[in-house]
């Protein structure tokens, strides 16, 4: 089967040290890959792939490269296409006559695509058409950190921006009194008015460092559909605190991988809980596998996908 993934032009699609949506694409094609697939990607043209039989179209617009894209389409004649663009400007169900899969990464596409493949039931309220099947990560890529390797701090990791809810956060340590520790790049401007902040962490390694030996990670993001850093966190045995405002609290599991917070003053409370006692890192690794392990996810999405190339349409 060949198969087309379009990633995200806005930041290299790579293993490790890319953005969510870049690592979520990569994790998928390494799948495609070992089912034999051949497989290309439309991504940002710094992306790099440790497989030489991946084809590579590098583009950094969502407009000026569409004729190119549709060209390298019509040329390469595949037997699917991947969406994961993040507002779907990529779709080209009226100007091609192939079967689009198109996964919805986050909450604010503007359109309902035909074929859509959604993370959480949150998301089936905006598009009812969509099929709901639950992806996740690879588990083994991610090392497990004990209690005994926890420091004395939460964590932050996320881009700083009122959408992230890096304020949220914020606010929250202020009321329990707890050290924050905040990752990401400076989208606000207003990064170096927080406490502690180490800037964006690319390194993949670091960024186990980081999270698994902090107490809990804050992810209490306003407009999320999911977010792979509450599934990397669970992996590394670190708890989540979120809240009930986006599909985020789909990805926490109450009181075994996190917490869900319906408010400001709950957020606090749960942080000061696991400031004294955290929940058992095995546990929340567990619990988390159990649920969003790629590994045990892949055959019901690439059967989808088997569907669609010899056309099956919903």
């Amino acid at each position: 089967m060949k198969v087309l993934f379009i990633s995200t032009p806005r930041a290299p699609t790579l293993n490790i040290g890319s953005n969510g949506l870049g690592r979520h694409v990569y994790d998928f094609i390494s799948k495609f890959v070992e089912k034999k697939c051949e497989v290309s990607v439309i991504a940002h043209p710094e992306s790099n792939f440790e497989w030489e039989n991946v084809k590579l179209f590098g583009f950094n617009n969502e407009h000026s490269t569409i004729p190119q894209i549709l060209d390298f389409i019509r040329e390469k004649k595949f037997d699917v296409i991947i969406d994961n663009t993040h507002h779907k400007r990529l779709s080209f169900e009226s100007e091609l006559n192939l079967p689009i899969l198109n996964f919805i990464h986050d909450e604010e596409c503007p359109y309902m695509p035909p074929n859509t493949l959604l993370g959480n039931k949150m998301q089936k309220l905006k598009y009812p058409q969509g099929i709901v099947l639950t992806t996740g990560i690879r588990f083994k890529n991610y090392p497990l950190f004990s209690l005994e390797q926890r420091d004395d701090y939460f964590s932050f990791c996320g881009k700083i921006e009122m959408r992230k809810g890096f304020d949220i956060a914020l606010d929250a340590s202020k009321m329990s009194k707890v050290r924050t520790v905040f990752a990401g790049p400076d989208a606000s401007g207003q990064a170096n008015s927080l406490p502690e902040w180490i800037g964006e962490i690319r390194d993949h390694n670091v960024f186990c460092n980081f999270v698994g030996k902090s107490k809990a990670l804050f992810y209490p993001s306003r407009s999320d559909a999911g977010g792979m850093g509450i599934w990397e966190a669970s992996a590394l045995g670190t708890p989540v605190l979120t809240t009930n405002s986006s599909g985020a609290q789909c990805n926490v599991i109450h009181g075994k991988t996190g917490f869900i917070a319906n408010n400001i003053t709950e957020l606090s409370e749960f942080c000061s809980l696991l400031n004294k006692k955290s929940l058992n890192p095995e546990e929340v690794r567990e619990s988390a596998k159990q649920i969003w392990d790629l590994d045990t996810n892949f055959e019901k999405i690439y059967n989808l996908v088997v569907r669609l190339s010899e056309g099956e349409r919903w």
